[in-house]
């Protein structure tokens, strides 16, 4: 009886603690943190007025025969087989006037000239993939922003996946939580993962 009494404290316990850190699934972060990293609509912090439009807008044929279209707004949006990512740095667009083909480069930090060969689409397939989860859209609060991520000789165009998922903490009580992959924009490798600390306590819907 002693043993069950003390199981029982244990779970409620746990289960209080999972709920406070992920601060009950509105926008926490990883560590649990709610605010600073919540999901909120792309750009609300105007981080991407920090990189102003370098590239005109319009449609084009991009390296693969894809339609490309280009917005400027806040940034720069990508827009690839009806998923969109912004850009939050600096880009250019290449020519081949024999191949009317148009392909961008990603002008990065420590002077190197990337090309970004995976557009938003196949990133977001890869993402949902990785992180299980069903589709990238608003439902879901995913957004996709295509950034400069890593230092000196490691600074790569990526594109980050943040998505909203649900899950259940002990098989019964419905969470939500932050998740997040990084998708190379010249490789396609998803580079990092991450999932909120407690997921190994729970099941995934």
């Amino acid at each position: 009886m002693k043993k069950e009494f003390i199981l029982i404290l244990m779970t409620i316990f746990c289960m209080g603690f999972v709920l406070a850190a992920n601060g009950y699934g509105k926008g926490a972060d990883y560590m649990g943190n709610p605010g600073e990293n919540a999901i909120g609509p792309v750009g609300e912090n105007g981080s991407f007025e920090d990189h102003p439009p370098t590239i005109p807008p319009g449609r084009y044929t991009n390296a693969e025969g894809d339609m490309m279209d280009i917005e400027n707004g806040q940034g720069i949006k990508l827009r690839v087989r009806n998923v969109t990512a912004h850009a939050d740095m600096n880009l250019s667009l290449e020519n081949e006037t024999m191949m009317n083909r148009t392909r961008i480069r990603a002008n990065l930090s420590n002077g190197r000239n990337a090309e970004i060969k995976i557009m938003p689409s196949t990133a977001s397939e890869r993402a949902i993939e990785m992180l299980r989860i069903h589709v990238c859209t608003l439902e879901n609060n995913c957004t996709i922003v295509l950034k400069e991520l890593g230092k000196n000789n490691e600074t790569r165009a990526s594109y980050e996946i943040n998505a909203t998922k649900e899950y259940r903490l002990f098989g019964f009580l419905k969470t939500k939580a932050r998740v997040q992959a990084h998708v190379d924009a010249e490789s396609g490798n998803v580079t990092q993962e991450r999932r909120p600390w407690w997921s190994f306590m729970a099941s995934e819907d």
